[in-house]
Formats: C-alpha cells, sequence, structure tokens
C-alpha cells in the first residue's frame, strides 16, 4: 500500500483546517475520535493541491494525521511503537488497514517515554529546547529559568539532537548534563521543531499545540506563557 505521509516530518504546519473536504469524511472523523485526536487540526501543506492534516492527542508522541489519497482518504495514528494507517477507498469508503514499524529512538537520548512523565508529574510548566547552531537560544536560558522560578513553573531544558557527535562530549562537559540532554521524540518531530529556541507550554497533562519560538526576555517569556496558562 502506498505510504501516505511522504515527507511527512519535514513540511512546517500553516493554519487549521477541518476534515469535512476528505472523501469518506465521516468515517475519517470517527476514526479520528476513536483514536482521540483533540481536534485541534492544523494543514500542511504538501504543494498546490497537495496537503494533510495532523492533530494531537493527550498522550505524548502520539499524534492522528490525515490526507486525501487516489480513490480516497487515509489516516493513521502515529506513536513510538509504529504507525497505524487506515484508508477509506470508493463511494463506499472501503476500509483497508495497515501497520508500520517506528524507528527505535536514538539510545541516549530524551523520548516520549520521558517527555510524558515530566508532563504528568507535573500540573503545568515549560520545556525549553535549545540548538548549539544558534547562539540566542543558549542565550535565553537564563532567561527562560528565571521565568520559571518567577512564574513558579516546573521548567525542562533539552538540546535538539543534531549534534556533531565529535562535539558533543565536549558541550556536555563545558556545560553539564542537565543543559546537554538530546531528544529524540516522535512528539518533537510531529512538531516540526525547526526555529530556536522553542518553548513547549504543557497544563493538566497535556501539551499546548501554539509554542513560543525565538529569543526572548524573562519578562517577554512570562508575559506570552501568562497567556497560553489562562
Amino acid at each position: 500500500m502506498k505510504i501516505l505521509f511522504l515527507f511527512l516530518f519535514t513540511i512546517p504546519p500553516s493554519l487549521a483546517a477541518p476534515l469535512d473536504n476528505l472523501a469518506c469524511h465521516k468515517a475519517i472523523k470517527d476514526q479520528a475520535k476513536k483514536w482521540k485526536a483533540r481536534g485541534e487540526w492544523v494543514k500542511h501543506e504538501l504543494g498546490p493541491k497537495d496537503a494533510y492534516y495532523s492533530s494531537p492527542t493527550d498522550v505524548v508522541g502520539e499524534w492522528i494525521v490525515a490526507k486525501t489519497i487516489p480513490k480516497g482518504s487515509g489516516i493513521s495514528r502515529l506513536t513510538p511503537q509504529g504507525r497505524e494507517e487506515i484508508t477509506f477507498i470508493g463511494t463506499s469508503c472501503r476500509k483497508e488497514s495497515s501497520r508500520f514499524a517506528q524507528p527505535k529512538p536514538l539510545a541516549h537520548h530524551v523520548g516520549d517515554k520521558e517527555l510524558q512523565a515530566f508532563v504528568s508529574s507535573n500540573s503545568q510548566g515549560l520545556i525549553y529546547v535549545w540548538s548549539v547552531k544558534n547562539q540566542d537560544s543558549f542565550k535565553g536560558i537564563t532567561e527562560i529559568q528565571k521565568s520559571a522560578e518567577k512564574m513558579g513553573l516546573s521548567l525542562w531544558v533539552v538540546l535538539d539532537k543534531d549534534v556533531p557527535q565529535n562535539e558533543y562530549q565536549k558541550y556536555k562537559e563545558d556545560l553539564g548534563e542537565k543543559l546537554t540532554q538530546k531528544v529524540d521524540a516522535v512528539e518533537f518531530n510531529m512538531r516540526s521543531l525547526e526555529t530556536f529556541p522553542t518553548v513547549i507550554v504543557f497544563k493538566e497533562g497535556k501539551m499546548l499545540l501554539k509554542m513560543i519560538t525565538g529569543f526572548k526576555t524573562s519578562e517577554e517569556y512570562q508575559k506570552e506563557v501568562s497567556k497560553k496558562l489562562k
């Protein structure tokens, strides 16, 4: 069966859109509900006439993706364990199912399981993602630490996994393990983290879909985080 979601992890999200324009949209929406999609659908453009829609669930690392395919529509549930794919074909919306393995997360990296544990064990908080390729994102660590302390929020600072292996050990020795834990997670892939720094806000066990990107002062972070926690 044709893989539905080519380039899934490389296309940035655009505007949110409903699923009503998909063929067999009732079956697609019923399946999305069964898989507990939050319904915060984001449209991702693949081309002038091609797009897919993604929504998080309440579980870290579990996302639902829907897309038009030849002669019908398809919907997938992506998890750290693998991808379940269901297609609805033709006017009768004939249902077909497939499963695909998910590559194992890289060793010695923070994964979806660890992220879920952090989110579940704190009522609300922040995850700050920085990159060695962006000096401002390193400077921002101090600012986000000040913000989290003033707001009484839990904070986890993690490092983008795209670090040259021959340089990583030096960063770890210079900055300490607390600031240099690299992440390899489905959750981050689905969010298409490409701008650093990025702050993910969570509350009530859920990572909020809209993130805070770019370097901010402590005061600016506090203002933006406060808006999201209302």
